[in-house]
């Protein structure tokens, strides 16, 4: 089962801006690091808030690295259920856990 991995990797970098930018260069890579870091936290949080959570550990296992070298921000979530609860599973056969298992419905009187 592999990770959940979602990256934002800033091309081309500030520092390859040249010519009249150049004075601008060092503003606008504050400014780039700045919106990353922003778009991934933004990000975490959107991801942590659509995770269904029965246990919640799915949800809390979420994590953002922000790698200034490489310039982009890396979301991960290493748990195995991550993929299945984020894009859903094909149709498939659901087993009772106990056997002999049996379906049934309760329907309300109210019901016409």
């Amino acid at each position: 089962m592999s990770d959940v991995n979602v990256q934002l990797h800033m091309s081309p970098q500030a520092r390859d801006l040249a010519g009249r930018f150049a004075r601008a260069n060092e503003v606008v890579d504050q400014e780039l690091v700045k919106a990353a870091q922003q778009w991934g936290a933004t990000a975490l949080a959107s991801l942590r808030e659509a995770t269904p959570s029965r246990t919640g550990q799915t949800k809390a296992a979420w994590r953002a690295d922000w790698s200034p070298t490489q310039r982009k921000v890396t979301i991960t979530n290493r748990k195995p259920t991550a993929v299945f609860l984020l894009e859903g599973t094909k149709p498939h056969l659901i087993q009772p856990r106990e056997l002999p298992g049996f379906l049934s419905f309760l329907i309300d009187s109210s019901f016409r």
